[in-house]
């Protein structure tokens, strides 16, 4: 293993911690974290401008990176809504295994015909990058889908966002809610989308970071998801 980016909101000592962690964890040789909270900026983290929330840092930290591969990025929400050991260990698998033309990650597949969401893609907490080749075309992508213009949704598409909206056990998101928090969901939820389209029209794959160790991964989904409900029935009680 040989890179790391990390996108952070706020940096702390448990924050840290857990990336020094994942980090040795992994092996990693090139570690680079991105502060989108210019506040709590610490001098060995990069200044990001939180312009487009962790797509943009994703962006600057594929600038940075000085090896050839395998690139892991991620942003801490890895530390708040996941089974970080589940993932941490699934990681260390797949990085040994992949190799070829396409992204890694934590894939989504739904179904229904919808012009502005694939069938098939990656949601937008974390990628794994085989080479610099492809390290580039992932920065193509991000620089299309932070500065391309979005039209007003397609009814389907509508539809889908406010049924995604809606918590449930199975789906939906399950976020803390206010004004600022559904309108900033809502733009990175269509540049999710828009990203793992614009990948695939690179030519580029997207893949499962578990496809080889698939009943171990639909287990690290299951317990994500029981987490993040529980979380917010608890959150609502109180």
């Amino acid at each position: 293993m040989s890179s790391l980016g990390v996108v952070i909101f706020g940096s702390t000592s448990v924050k840290r911690r857990n990336i020094a962690a994942l980090s040795k964890h992994l092996g990693v040789t090139d570690l680079h974290i991105l502060n989108n909270d210019k506040a709590s900026l610490q001098e060995d983290e990069i200044s990001g401008n939180n312009l487009f929330y962790e797509f943009s840092g994703y962006y600057e930290l594929c600038r940075h990176f000085t090896g050839e591969g395998p690139f892991v990025i991620l942003n801490d929400t890895l530390w708040v809504n996941r089974w970080v050991g589940g993932w941490q260990t699934l990681l260390r698998s797949a990085i040994r295994q992949i190799n070829g033309n396409g992204v890694w990650g934590d894939l989504r597949v739904e179904g229904g015909v919808i012009p502005e969401r694939p069938n098939t893609y990656l949601a937008s907490w974390i990628f794994v990058i085989p080479n610099r080749e492809v390290l580039s075309q992932f920065a193509a992508s991000l620089s299309v889908v932070m500065h391309d213009a979005y039209p007003p949704p397609s009814p389907a598409y509508k539809v889908y966002l406010d049924r995604w909206f809606v918590p449930r056990w199975y789906g939906g998101w399950h976020g803390v809610r206010s004004n600022e928090s559904l309108a900033r969901k809502l733009q990175c939820i269509r540049m999710e989308h828009t990203l793992s389209a614009v990948i695939t029209e690179k030519g580029l794959r997207v893949h499962a970071l578990g496809e080889k160790r698939s009943l171990f991964y639909a287990l690290l989904r299951l317990i994500d998801r029981s987490y993040t409900f529980f979380k917010r029935l608890k959150a609502i009680q109180t």
